[in-house]
């Protein structure tokens, strides 16, 4: 049996936490001094935990930026959905038909 993700979760919790601790490591240090091990002690987190899910530090600077970027700016809806979009079960339709029998 595999676990949902669950929206406000601990997972959920954790992440914030680490963005709000990189965030404010950010705007005390600069990008070049923080480090991994910096933002989990901030966050409350194993270092651990961060290299897991992130990788390295700057995979887990770029998601805070893009997370605050789209915060701040989300994207515009800029088109009225057309005949394809508003009838997703007939472009399913479409793509097997396509595939053949």
């Amino acid at each position: 049996m595999t676990a949902k993700p669950r929206p406000g979760g601990r997972s959920a919790r954790n992440k914030a936490a680490v963005f709000e601790a990189a965030a404010a490591l950010l705007a005390e240090q600069g990008h070049e001094a923080v480090t991994m091990t910096d933002i989990a002690e901030r966050a409350g987190m194993a270092p651990t935990s961060l290299y897991r899910r992130w990788g390295d530090v700057r995979a887990l600077m770029m998601e805070v930026a893009v997370e605050k970027l789209m915060r701040e700016r989300p994207l515009a809806a800029t088109c009225s959905p057309g005949p394809a979009r508003s009838q997703p079960a007939s472009r399913a339709a479409k793509a097997r038909r396509s595939f053949g029998p």
